[in-house]
């Protein structure tokens, strides 16, 4: 997860960064900011940024929402590297 708005340099030249590096290129990427603008999520998109999602000003659902996205990432997201999930 990486913030859009932080002091010094902003979270989409750190994303631009990260997209250049082998060994980080291909990791998941969440900007988790307070972006605004239709302007700001396109350009963290096209940037590389797997998903860009709305900071929640009330701290029990910004919990809730940090739960949500850790738990995508770990559980349900595929990569062609993924084990497969075990069958119930």
């Amino acid at each position: 997860m990486l913030d859009f708005h932080l002091p010094g340099q902003n979270g989409l030249e750190i994303l631009r960064a990260l997209r250049k590096q082998e060994k980080t290129k291909l990791i998941p990427i969440v900007i988790l900011s307070d972006l605004q603008s239709e302007k700001d999520v396109k350009e963290c998109l096209s940037g590389g940024a797997n998903s860009c999602v709305q900071k929640a000003s009330d701290p029990a659902v910004y919990a809730d929402n940090i739960g949500l996205i850790v738990r995508y990432w770990l559980t349900v997201h595929r990569t062609p590297d993924s084990p497969v999930a075990a069958q119930p």
